[in-house]
């Protein structure tokens, strides 16, 4: 191809030179990315550890050309890089497929501008997460539920199979360790992929935690989910709710020991819940969490009783500490504890 190419002017030569390093460069991953599902289910494939961002900015390079050619504009926001342990090639492809199948929403649409905002960001114990939105109007809220089943597609036989997602979920839950979940956010698609990061190697775990029961009310899926997989290894049981009145209604029938709520969530806030378990079991410790930091909202939380009221993004490390502070606050010097009205004594061996 560069043999048979007249140069005409230097211009010309240089955006040939870049379309041709390019070409080169989308081949050899495709080469790459063909070995890499070969090998795809062999027990004795090697994973990388690599940045978030440097993944993502991968699938961007190679999706450039197509992504100009559609007027489509990508927006990268990096909030906070992550290192995460997979395979690096296949991941890619999924960012890719995302992206395309934004594309392909837009070809249906008549927008002028269009978006795929891409934010890389950690949660509150430390693991990569990766959204992947668009404003191309979103998923019909009938199939929502469905899209990630194998051979689901809305799009003509002739051009969509339904393996895509199918494949991509695939690929996040059991090459990559990590969940992905798709929503509608302001008149797009928002695709939400949680990868647990690479974390340095544990000690012994918190003697108080470690016979502690945790309740965790959170109303976004993914960070419920995130949450429980790294409480999971710290208490002895971690229960989770999806708002303040399911929230409630576990605290009453579990009693757990310490409870971690949000304060935004939809049928009952975060505030309202701690207020209700505040009149069942004062001793019971509350750590809110929010985006919020107004002074109304911190006199509230003061006014109900709330123990600890942490910012987001929360450090994992600062909540861990929280929580271990709480638990030394449970028990007396005896090592008896009465959580409250209803509740069993309980003894703490290692204090």
């Amino acid at each position: 191809m560069k043999k048979v190419y007249t140069k005409q002017d230097n211009n010309k030569d240089e955006a040939f030179e870049q379309s041709y390093m390019h070409a080169k460069k989308i081949i050899s991953k495709m080469s790459e990315t063909i070995e890499d599902f070969r090998n795809f289910f062999s027990p004795e494939r090697q994973s990388d550890l690599f940045t978030l961002s440097s993944v993502a900015q991968e699938a961007i390079d190679i999706m450039h050309g197509t992504l100009e050619r559609n007027g489509v504009y990508i927006d990268l926001c990096i909030k906070n890089d992550v290192k995460i342990q997979g395979y690096f090639n296949e991941f890619s492809q999924v960012l890719i497929n995302l992206m395309n199948n934004s594309i392909d929403a837009f070809s249906l649409s008549k927008l002028k501008k269009k978006l795929i905002y891409i934010e890389i960001d950690t949660s509150i114990q430390g693991d990569a997460i990766i959204r992947i939105c668009d404003n191309a109007g979103g998923i019909e809220a009938g199939i929502l539920d469905k899209i990630f089943e194998p051979y689901f597609t809305t799009k003509h036989a002739s051009s969509g199979t339904g393996l895509g997602l199918y494949m991509s979920k695939m690929i996040v839950n059991n090459s990559m360790k990590g969940l992905i979940i798709a929503e509608n956010k302001n008149n797009g698609a928002c695709f939400t992929i949680t990868i647990p990061a690479v974390k340095r190697v544990k000690g012994k775990r918190m003697s108080g935690l470690s016979k502690l029961t945790v309740l965790f009310v959170e109303d976004e899926e993914y960070l419920r989910e995130a949450l429980h997989k790294a409480m999971a290894d710290e208490f002895a049981k971690c229960i989770l709710a999806r708002d303040g009145e399911d929230g409630l209604k576990k605290f009453k029938k579990y009693k757990p020991d310490i409870v971690i709520t949000d304060i935004m969530m939809p049928i009952m806030d975060g505030l309202s819940m701690a207020k209700e378990i505040k009149n069942l079991s004062k001793q019971t410790p509350i750590v809110i969490f929010s985006a919020f930091s107004e002074k109304e909202k911190l006199l509230e939380a003061i006014d109900v009783g709330i123990d600890k009221y942490l910012i987001k993004p929360i450090d994992p490390d600062e909540l861990l500490k929280t929580l271990h502070l709480l638990s030394k606050e449970l028990f007396d010097e005896n090592d008896l504890v009465e959580l409250g009205s209803g509740y069993q004594l309980i003894k703490i061996d290692g204090f």
